[in-house]
């Protein structure tokens, strides 16, 4: 395949500098290029030019420069033609070559056993990220870390190509980081085609390119500029140039543009397009552990909308993790609760697992938020995950008292483990089911906290939420379809859209707000309960019909049975009427293992 390329980058400053010395990454790597013809042009012009091979065999051409000036414009062009690979047998496995973390090891491992030989694996891997990995279009910043990039479900080219070196490490595969040109890359603003991919050194074939952005081998269409043995700062491509003087009053620096032409057909890609992340500046990286003196907690709030109480967004107060990815935690428990406390929350919600939170040391969350005064509701989801059904049944319930609470101008905390996918997802989806657009909840929950909800499963959740129906049950406007199934009157209805109600008609207020007391009583205790529905009559106790999974003891598994007898004696000791009766609204198991 024939190419011609333009590379033309320029500096502009505000005032004259002077130039520091530069080194240029800009000539095509040896190997599949046939023939190459090219010519570099720098204005103003050198007063020295060094042209060598550094000692990862990329060609690099060095000037020094004299005197001062207002601009300095790199343009290099070259024409040159690719050949093919070879193709050779494959070679057996060996020993990892490095340290590669255990999710990332785990995902290699998954993609076949080692015996079936590099090339083969090297293939999977590529059309596994390919799958796996949603492209982000990131000008600027370094490569994130291969884990990072796996949990996220989301990166640049470069950090695809990093993840790919990890995972090919952890299999005993020799990889390096390659920068370059691609003719299927793209930019929003128009073509951009620096592109980055790893290479494999693959026994009998050599060093062999993948391109997992594109899920294919690395092909003619890709010139090779410069390669390192891990994630530099080569894709840079016009170099790490650097320049004395007054070079910080620059008004732009470092546009690049790179046209690429090929001769035949040019395949173009729209990219979509991707939130901004978390930079250094919040990333921040110390030698010693960060601690709630040395960074207070920070809480990302949103308002649920006018005349309603804010969503607050964070990570898991107190946590301890020696290992985080932006670098060590030490939390103080207590300090980040007074914290939460002084910001106003009416209820917390952890959305961190029980192994997490034994992990971050942490286990008694729950009894230290209540200890302040604040409710705490628990609802698990398993990391860079969504929710599962165990968590809509319990939304069933904690929802509504939320969205309650938020209504009446309360404020809510949601938290995970780093404060961004899980709480930045639920934060979004309960602006959405409050009434706003679910594009507007995701960019809300991001605007407040950038890099909120990171995997396109999180976003497709907010993205399919609804407005909640948490509206005033009257009765007039339903239809009775039964009589009353306890010891209070009352009867059962059904609204238009077929859903059923049971509707208690109680003596007084008192009573009714009686009911709902007992209910919270049950789920403090960590007991399921009744949806409870607001009702326009006081004195009206109204819960909605859902449909059994198990209607009968005898589908109960024997953690289900020890769950239900347990949940069942926090309903008869926590009632202040006559649970253990077992009679009318206060049925337990009876008549031979009816529920």
């Amino acid at each position: 395949m024939r190419f011609e390329v333009l590379h033309r980058t320029v500096y502009r400053y505000s005032g004259p500098v002077r130039p520091g010395p530069h080194l240029l990454r800009l000539t095509p790597r040896p190997g599949r290029v046939a023939e190459l013809c090219q010519s570099l042009a720098v204005t103003p012009l050198p007063v020295a030019r060094r042209d060598e091979t550094d000692a990862h065999g990329n060609r690099v051409t060095r000037l020094d420069f004299a005197g001062e000036t207002p601009a300095l414009i790199f343009e290099s062009r070259f024409t040159l033609r690719t050949q093919a690979w070879l193709e050779a047998p494959e070679g057996g496995p060996v020993p990892p070559l490095c340290a590669v973390a255990p999710e990332v090891a785990d995902f290699a491992a998954a993609l076949g056993p080692p015996g079936a030989g590099p090339d083969r694996f090297l293939s999977a891997l590529t059309e596994a990220l390919h799958a796996r990995i949603a492209r982000q279009i990131r000008p600027d910043g370094a490569a994130w870390p291969a884990e990072v990039t796996l949990a996220r479900g989301q990166g640049a080219c470069r950090d695809l190509a990093v993840l790919f070196i990890a995972a090919a490490a952890s299999r005993g595969i020799a990889a390096r980081f390659v920068s370059g040109y691609q003719a299927e890359s793209e930019h929003p603003d128009g073509p951009r085609h620096m592109h980055a991919w790893p290479e494999a050194l693959v026994p009998g074939r050599g060093w062999c390119g993948y391109d997992p952005t594109h899920g294919r081998a690395v092909g003619a269409g890709h010139v090779a500029l410069a390669v390192a043995p891990g994630r530099g700062r080569i894709h840079r491509g016009a170099g790490d140039g650097r320049d004395g003087g007054r070079s910080a009053d620059r008004d732009r620096a470092g546009r690049c543009c790179a046209r690429l032409k090929q001769r035949g057909r040019l395949a173009h890609r729209p990219m979509p397009g991707y939130p901004r992340v978390p930079g250094r500046g919040w990333r921040l990286a110390m030698r010693g552990a960060r601690t709630s003196r040395t960074h207070p907690l920070q809480i990302a709030e949103v308002s649920a909308g006018p005349g309603l109480g804010r969503i607050g967004i964070t990570f898991c107060p107190g946590k301890h993790d020696p290992v985080a990815s932006t670098g060590a935690w030490a939390r103080d428990l207590d300090a980040d609760l007074d914290a939460i406390a002084g910001w106003g929350a009416r209820l917390v919600l952890s959305l961190v697992e029980n192994a997490e939170l034994v992990a971050l040391k942490v286990p008694d969350l729950g009894a230290s938020v209540r200890a302040r005064g604040m409710l705490w509701r628990h609802l698990p989801i398993r990391d860079y995950s969504v929710p599962d059904d165990f968590f809509e049944r319990q939304w069933a319930t904690t929802g509504p008292e939320i969205r309650a609470i938020l209504r009446q101008g309360g404020d809510v905390l949601v938290h995970c483990k780093g404060g961004l996918g899980r709480a930045g997802m639920i934060a979004g989806r309960l602006l959405a089911e409050l009434g706003m657009a679910p594009q507007e909840a995701i960019r809300a929950a991001r605007h407040a906290r950038p890099g909120a909800i990171e995997t396109p499963a999180q976003l497709a959740l907010v993205r399919r939420t609804e407005p909640a129906d948490d509206r005033v049950l009257d009765l007039a406007a339903l239809e009775r379809t039964g009589g009353r199934l306890g010891s209070n009157p009352g009867g059962v209805y059904r609204d238009a859209e077929g859903r059923r109600f049971y509707v208690k008609e109680l003596e007084s207020p008192a009573h009714a707000r009686n009911e709902r007391i007992a209910a919270a009583l049950y789920r403090l205790a960590g007991a399921p309960t009744l949806i409870y529905r607001p009702t326009a009559d006081p004195c009206q106790v109204a819960t909605e019909f859902v449909t059994l999974e198990k209607a009968h003891a005898a589908q109960f598994s024997e953690d289900e049975r020890r769950f239900a007898q347990r949940w069942l004696g926090v309903h008869a000791w926590t009632a202040n009427w006559d649970a253990a009766g077992f009679d009318g609204d206060n049925q337990g198991v009876v008549g031979g293992g009816r529920c």
